[in-house]
């Protein structure tokens, strides 16, 4: 096998994992209203003490993001990287680094079991 084949088949290989890992997270971390609800109000207390030391005119403190607003971010980080990386399934580099068909790989990683 050539450099360049290997190169390639690894690049792919990389993408299944990250996509299989991340799909494996937001299974075990889905995005709810709930968690959503919560973090908003975290949020918005968060804001109103600000405000209120600002007023007092008291330095404002830099914050400090709860458990339930970083479980959030990496929610969000997780399903922007799955989409990533259904793009590059579909991409025109994609199909440079192999004859193998992206919407065919995709939908076997997609029919995956995540137990």
């Amino acid at each position: 096998m050539e450099p360049y084949e290997k190169l390639a088949n690894a690049i792919i290989l990389q993408a299944a994992k990250d996509y299989r890992a991340c799909r494996k997270f937001l299974q075990q971390h889905p995005r709810t209203r709930e968690l959503e609800a919560v973090v908003a109000e975290q949020i918005a207390r968060r804001e109103r003490r600000q405000a209120k030391r600002k007023e007092k005119g008291l330095p404002v403190v830099k914050a400090k993001h709860s458990r339930e607003e970083l479980l959030l971010k990496r929610i969000g980080l997780a399903e922007r990287e799955i989409a990533g990386i259904e793009r590059f399934f579909r991409s025109k580099w994609y199909r440079q680094l192999t004859d193998a068909d992206g919407e065919t790989v995709l939908q076997k990683l997609q029919e995956e079991e995540w137990t």
